[in-house]
């Protein structure tokens, strides 16, 4: 019985506790005459159906927010980080890691999602055009103002609140990763400076890295979902 309950824990992350009991309770009715086998084989089904789109939704966020970080920081090469460069890179990471999340579990039509893909266009523009000092504070006041805006208006203050909230979680696990893994070379590793040549011999330090970043966006994901749910499905935002 205790591989059920874990089962129906797992379901009712995907598909909701009252859900998730209702669909395990029609496949224990069934159990005893159709077999163990079917259960599973069922159960295996009903978890995939409620399942992919959370997944797939985690993984095209982790790979935008990657390009976003690793894409985007290239045209900054050779340029001095001002405050707004250093904003409008981190509403161009945030808004990719959403946009992608959103878009695919909830589809285009939520507000989320446009809302995201707006700072996104705007938070990249920003940085294409980065080595125009104008232009860049220009295309990252607009940004920041769309945001205020939304936040302040009605309709929108909802979805606003779930990507500043998103925003804010993905801040705070940034800064989570870069505490653990520095006190990891320090005091696990006794690296004091780290270079190119304690990289080859510790090669542990990007797993480390690598599992620190998965589990922070996993978070923030986790909190995005959340406060979707809890602002937005109650009264869900179309447009």
């Amino acid at each position: 019985m205790r591989s059920v309950a874990i089962a129906e824990w797992l379901l009712g992350r995907y598909a909701g506790e009252q859900s998730a009991w209702s669909m395990m309770g029609d496949l224990l009715e069934q159990r005893e005459q159709k077999g163990e086998w079917w259960f599973w084989r069922s159960y295996s089904g009903m978890l995939i159906a409620v399942a992919w789109r959370p997944v797939l939704a985690f993984v095209a966020a982790l790979f935008g927010c990657a390009w976003a970080w690793r894409g985007l920081m290239t045209r900054q090469i050779g340029m001095v980080v001002t405050p707004e460069l250093e904003v409008a890179h981190f509403l161009a990471v945030i808004g990719w890691f959403v946009v992608m999340y959103s878009g695919v579990r909830y589809g285009l039509r939520d507000m989320l999602t446009q809302l995201a893909g707006i700072v996104t266009a705007l938070a990249t523009t920003a940085i294409i055009l980065c080595r125009h000092e104008l232009s860049l504070l220009i295309w990252t006041g607009t940004t920041l103002g769309f945001v205020i805006a939304c936040a302040v208006m009605p309709r929108t203050r909802r979805p606003a609140m779930v990507f500043v909230g998103t925003g804010a979680a993905f801040f705070a696990g940034f800064l989570f990763m870069a505490f653990v893994s520095s006190a990891y070379v320090r005091y696990a590793l006794h690296i004091q400076l780290l270079g190119s040549e304690e990289l080859r011999q510790h090669p542990s330090i990007g797993y480390v890295d690598l599992a620190l970043q998965l589990i922070g966006q996993a978070m923030t994901a986790w909190i995005c979902k959340e406060m979707h749910r809890m602002l937005m499905e109650r009264r869900r935002v179309y447009v």
